[in-house]
This record gives structure tokens, sequence and C-alpha cells, in this order.
């Protein structure tokens, strides 16, 4: 089986530049409903007082049952939210599969621009360097993505105000390679087949930028 971020496969589409930049930089902030008026304060309507936000993480916490309690992935959610307020868990699940989708296209189209807005230098090396040798042996891909069947939270970690929270994505992808000449060298663009990957996203929570930034890729 293809491993789609294997040096020569990922896929291809036409997601704007620009749509993606504001999705990703949604990832995991609130909408403005859940955003408080101040810094410190959140009210409850124009006439009654104010809530802390130490008031409402003490409110939520009221409402988790024990094994929500007990699960490490929400206590690091809730210690997320102590530092960066705008925190949302949905938020940030609906940025990382946009993420996911479009850093797979941008290494397709050779998109240079986009991938660096999005990788740290590492990972980004790693993304240019099979750009190049794909582009020497003069191959191109073609992958359909079928369906995105899982992408959830498998851990997160955070090192004072940094935190790394890693994700499985398991996809049904349609993969295929092949040579200047139009011939097939690998996969089979007829046949689905299941991927897993496990990526890892970073970010500073005290920082004003909202990006989290892809530190970390392998097959699942």
């Amino acid at each position: 089986m293809i491993n789609p971020f294997d040096p020569m496969i990922l896929i291809p589409a036409c997601l704007s530049v620009v749509v993606m930049v504001r999705l990703f930089s949604s990832l995991g902030q609130t909408d403005d409903s859940e955003n408080p008026p101040s810094e410190n304060t959140i009210s409850t309507s124009p006439s009654t007082k104010h809530v802390t936000i130490g008031e409402i993480i003490t409110q939520e916490t009221n409402n988790l049952d024990d094994e929500q309690l007990n699960d490490p992935i929400e206590a690091a959610i809730r210690k997320i939210k102590t530092i960066d307020k705008a925190f949302s868990k949905k938020k940030f699940l609906d940025g990382a599969y946009i993420a996911y989708e479009t850093v797979i296209m941008a290494f397709a189209r050779e998109d240079y621009d986009t991938l660096k807005l999005i990788l740290s230098n590492t990972v980004y090396k790693g993304f240019i360097e099979a750009i190049n040798n794909r582009s020497l042996l003069g191959h191109r891909m073609e992958t359909v993505i079928v369906s995105m069947d899982e992408a959830e939270i498998t851990e997160i970690d955070t090192n004072d105000e940094v935190a790394r929270i890693s994700m499985r994505f398991v996809t049904k992808l349609m993969i295929s390679i092949k040579d200047k000449n139009g011939t097939v060298v690998a996969g089979n663009p007829c046949k689905q087949e299941e991927v897993t990957d496990n990526w890892t996203f970073e970010r500073l929570l005290t920082s004003p930028n909202p990006n989290w930034i892809l530190v970390s890729t392998s097959p699942g």
C-alpha cells in the first residue's frame, strides 16, 4: 500500500490559498459568540453581573462526568483554556481537518508558499526534498479522497505555554503514480486504500498568531 505522505504521493485539489489561510487561522479559536467582551470577564447579559473565566471553567468542570474528568485529553484542554481563553476543541478539530487536506493539496501542486505557512522548518524541508525528488523522476500523482473516516485527538502535551496536539487521521484514498508518458508505475487509480496518519500540531498559546504549526507526520 502506498503511504500518501511518502515523497511520491499527495492529493490534488483546487481550494484557494485565501480560504485555506482563513480556515487554518481559526483552528482552535472560538467564534464571536464564544469570545469574552474583555480579557477577563464574560457578560451574561447587558444588565447582569460578569462571570470570570475561572468561574466558567469551574462550571464546565462541574458538568463533566467522572470519565471526562479523568480523561487526560479533556484535562489538557482545560489547561489550554486557562492560557488561551479562545480555544475551542470543536474549532480545533475543524481546522485540523482543513489543514490535513490543505497540506496534501499543496504538496501535490508544489505550492511552496502554502506549505511554508503550515509546516515547521524541519517538516517543510522534508516535503520540499520529496517534491524535488518527484520532479527529477518526472513523475506525477493522481489521488482522490474518497472519505475522511476519522479525525481524532490522541494526545495533548502542554509544556509551559507551548501546546502540542497529536491527531490520528483515517482516510480512504485512490492513489496512482504516473511517469511522464502517463504509465501507472505505482498504486491503482481505481482501488480504494485505507490510510492512517499521525500528525502533531504545535502553538505558543500566548502568541497573537492564532496559527498552529505542523511539527510532525508519521504513518499510522
